[in-house]
């Protein structure tokens, strides 16, 4: 009887929400009636240890912008707390830096930019929730 009270203990437990930041993130926007147009934006990042690097891919306005790098990393940063990790970024259009704070909650992620590229062009989103989608392919 115990064996089978410890049985049901387990499986009632709830699942561990994801903890690593690494992986593939999306995240999709839907055009709509309002005019509001549909955007992509996708994150491949790898995680080791505390620290985390990757990439970001926006794809906006129903693909009339562009915000990509697909061939280099350009996110860098430190995790900061359990669900949180603070990167510096550049946008390939441009060289300066920005920060963006990321925060994992169960099975998405956001994404919020704390500081902007100062001579930058850019489109990346300043707030964007993502979802897990599998294992980065950097």
């Amino acid at each position: 009887m115990c064996f089978a009270f410890f049985i049901l203990l387990v499986v009632g437990l709830p699942l561990k929400a994801k903890t690593s930041f690494e992986g593939e993130w999306r995240g999709h926007v839907e055009e709509t009636e309002q005019n509001t147009s549909s955007s992509i934006f996708t994150l491949q990042l790898i995680q080791s240890g505390k620290y985390v690097t990757g990439r970001y891919c926006y794809v906006g306005r129903s693909g009339a912008k562009e915000d990509c790098t697909t061939d280099r990393d350009n996110l860098h940063g430190i995790i900061s707390q359990d669900n949180q990790a603070l990167l510096s970024f550049y946008s390939p259009s441009g060289l300066d830096m920005g920060r963006v704070k990321l925060i994992l909650l169960e099975g998405s992620m956001t994404w919020e930019v704390l500081n902007y590229p100062d001579q930058s062009v850019f489109y990346f989103p300043i707030k964007y929730t993502l979802n897990f989608y599998g294992s980065a392919n950097i």
